[in-house]
């Protein structure tokens, strides 16, 4: 693939919250940027030059903004985990469980009942 490619996935999160995403965005190293119009959410990851827009409609695009060593493919699976780990962490926030992470190096979770 040419080095100047730049590519663009769409990634399909059953109903979003955009506020769990918005967390999510952050926690991994996004910006989060103002929205308007049909944008609910817009995010940036300088490093990468990956941006993340979530549409009122749900519809969550991922797309390179220039030449990363992720492509959108695999920022959007970036995003999807810590989603899932943000979903995780708001669930034992409202179930007062505790999370345990037995290794830093993976995203596993151990949850305990206070």
């Amino acid at each position: 693939m040419p080095c100047d490619t730049r590519t663009e996935t769409t990634l399909e999160l059953a109903d979003p919250n955009p506020e769990i995403l918005r967390a999510a965005l952050i926690a991994v190293g996004f910006w989060d940027l103002a929205a308007s119009g049909t944008t609910r959410l817009y995010a940036y990851h300088d490093t990468l030059g990956i941006a993340a827009t979530l549409t009122t409609a749900g519809t969550l695009t991922v797309s390179q903004t220039r030449w990363s060593p992720l492509d959108s493919t695999a920022a959007g699976n970036v995003i999807r985990r810590a989603y899932s780990a943000e979903v995780v962490k708001q669930a034992a926030r409202r179930y007062h469980w505790t999370l345990k992470q037995p290794d830093a190096q993976r995203q596993a979770y151990i949850a305990e009942r206070r």
